[in-house]
């Protein structure tokens, strides 16, 4: 059976980058697709949403905040440290209005246990954002939804070729099978991204 994964994508390579955000995943079949022509898969659909019908992201940043890279994360259960595997690089670029945000900003997708029992909760860092979207300092409910639709387009796309999104327990080392609760439209600042970013920053 295929191993636990950690699937993300970033603003550089691994030295270079400010910002990076992903997800587990976890085989449900033994008979899976290939992780890495997976995840650039779903990294379109997220991003740019080739198929049509959604929302892709790039549409919430501003052509200076590029996705530069997608990566594939291979997991060791027993102390959650990931080794990259493989880094795919991209020119993807956001087209909205408005000014850069901060990379440090970022709206957070809420994710809950499939089975309603586990107390575990799982948080997503998204990418950084353009000023358009935001409402009274905090992010439009329409964008919150158009992402949360998109985010589970995406997981709608690895659950057909073998894999789910889980959230895991960093106490038990344990993965639950994760479905997303929602986005919240509040707007995080986010210190590792902080720390990386330039002393001065100009949006």
């Amino acid at each position: 059976m295929a191993e636990l994964l950690y699937l993300g994508t970033s603003s550089g390579t691994v030295n270079t980058a400010m910002w990076e955000w992903g997800l587990y995943f976890a085989p449900i079949s033994t008979v899976v697709d290939d992780p890495v022509h997976c995840w650039t898969v779903s990294h379109d659909i997220f991003y740019s949403d080739p198929a049509g019908g959604g929302f892709p992201f790039l549409q919430f940043m501003r052509p200076g905040q590029m996705v530069l890279e997608s990566r594939v994360y291979r997991v060791d259960v027993a102390t959650e440290r990931r080794e990259c595997i493989n880094a795919t690089p991209y020119t993807n670029v956001g087209f909205a209005s408005g000014a850069n945000m901060p990379p440090a900003c970022s709206i957070m997708a809420l994710w809950r246990p499939a089975d309603n029992v586990s107390r575990v909760r799982g948080r997503t860092f998204l990418p950084p954002f353009s000023t358009a979207i935001l409402n009274g300092g905090d992010a439009d409910p329409g964008t919150t939804g158009h992402v949360g639709f998109q985010l589970r387009k995406m997981a709608s796309f690895m659950a057909s070729v073998g894999y789910t999104p889980v959230i895991r327990s960093r106490a038990t080392h344990i993965s639950h099978q994760a479905v997303l609760q929602g986005v919240s439209n509040h707007v995080n600042w986010i210190g590792s991204r902080a720390h990386a970013m330039p002393i001065r920053y100009s949006g």
